[in-house]
Order: structure tokens, then C-alpha cells, then sequence
């Protein structure tokens, strides 16, 4: 079995949880208040920030030269495919920018202290949670999406259910399974609480959004 498997199967609980929190499935459903998808977009660019200085440390650390490689590649598609995305959503006459919460804050607090202290291996588990589950996630909506949902929750999904993003989550998990085989087992540990720290906090960042950025509580 993939370690990422190992993962994702040892905190299935966690990973559900994930999955299948109330902002995804109002979206999907088109109940969603606007204002609460507006409030995870602003959070989300604060978030794509960290994560693009996060993918500049892997680019620096990459003894590897393929994995360099890829790390460059991961970033201009970042750029060229979310940011972009945003960027078109974001034009709603409705889109007011939100100050940066409390689960944006400790997100790329935890992302800035991997990418800074740890190596390659340890930076990638660090991302993965958000990369791989956007995909599951997106996939799975995407079907289950009333024909009638407002366009930008259509067109959020459909950005991150396939093609070019599928092929790029896929990449970056091959990279993750090379970096586990030269790993010794402290490091795995390490990835290991890493990747469950992760999908904790991808939780909360939903939870912030689906409250429009009230939060009582934290792991």
C-alpha cells in the first residue's frame, strides 16, 4: 500500500470529516449563503500566498533535479490555475474582501515553519492534505450538484475535478511515494504528523467559512 494510502486510511476519521463538512455539501446543493463563499475565497487567497512561498522553499531545497523541476512547475500552474480562478470569481460585484482569519493565520504559520525547518519530503506531506483533497472533494461535488447551483460554485468545482489539476495532484503524490522510499522512519513519523496536522486544519478552514469566519474552538 502507498504511504499516502497508509495515511489517508489510518485517519479515515479525520479525512471524512473533511470531506464531507456542511460548506461542501450546501455548495453542492446551492444553499450556500454567497457571503460565506465569499468569506473561504478571501481566506483562500491569504492561504494561496503561504502555499506559493511554501512551493518557492521546495523549489530551493530540491536536491533533486527532477523535483526542482517539478516544484517550478507546481508553482506557475498554482499561479496560472487558482489564482486565476480567483481572480475571475472575485470580479462579483458582491466580492468584498475579508481580513485574514484565525484559520488562514495558523495555516500559514504551520506552512512557513515546514517549509523554513524541514526538508522536501516533510514540505510536500505538509501541502498534500489541501492538493488531494480539493480533487476527491471537487470530483465528488461536481457530480452531485444540483443542475441549478450559482455559477461560481459550478465553476469552483469544475476547476479542480480533473484535467490539468487531476494530472498535477497525481504528480505531486508519485513525488511524495519516491521521497517515502529514501525516508527513514523518523521522518515518515514526522510526514505522518505533518499530514494529520494538515487535514485538521483544512477542516477548520471550512468550519471558519461555513460560519463566515466565526470559530469557537481549535484542534
Amino acid at each position: 500500500m502507498f504511504f499516502l494510502e497508509q495515511l489517508k486510511k489510518e485517519f479515515a476519521k479525520e479525512w471524512n470529516a473533511l470531506k464531507e463538512h456542511s460548506f461542501l455539501k450546501d455548495l453542492a446543493q446551492g444553499t450556500l449563503p454567497q457571503k460565506c463563499f465569499f468569506y473561504y475565497l478571501s481566506q483562500d487567497d491569504y492561504y494561496l500566498e503561504d502555499l506559493l512561498s511554501t512551493v518557492g522553499m521546495l523549489v530551493v531545497k530540491a536536491d533533486d533535479k527532477d523535483l526542482k523541476r517539478f516544484a517550478i512547475k507546481l508553482l506557475k500552474e498554482t499561479v496560472d490555475g487558482e489564482l486565476m480562478m480567483h481572480e475571475l470569481l472575485e470580479k462579483e460585484s458582491e466580492f468584498s474582501k475579508s481580513p485574514k482569519g484565525k484559520v488562514a493565520s495558523w495555516y500559514g504559520d504551520f506552512l512557513m515553519q515546514v517549509a523554513f525547518k524541514k526538508s522536501p519530503f516533510i514540505i510536500i506531506a505538509s501541502m498534500l492534505p489541501c492538493f488531494v483533497s480539493y480533487l476527491e472533494i471537487s470530483t465528488y461535488y461536481l457530480k452531485k450538484a444540483l443542475p441549478g447551483i450559482p455559477g461560481l460554485y459550478r465553476t469552483w468545482l469544475e476547476s479542480y475535478a480533473g484535467g490539468p489539476y487531476q494530472e498535477l495532484v497525481e504528480e505531486l503524490c508519485r513525488w511524495f511515494e519516491k521521497e517515502t522510499l529514501e525516508a527513514k522512519d523518523k521522518e515518515k513519523l514526522e510526514a505522518k504528523n505533518v499530514f494529520k496536522r494538515a487535514i485538521e486544519l483544512e477542516w477548520l478552514f471550512w468550519e471558519e467559512s461555513y460560519n463566515c469566519g466565526k470559530l469557537t474552538f481549535k484542534f
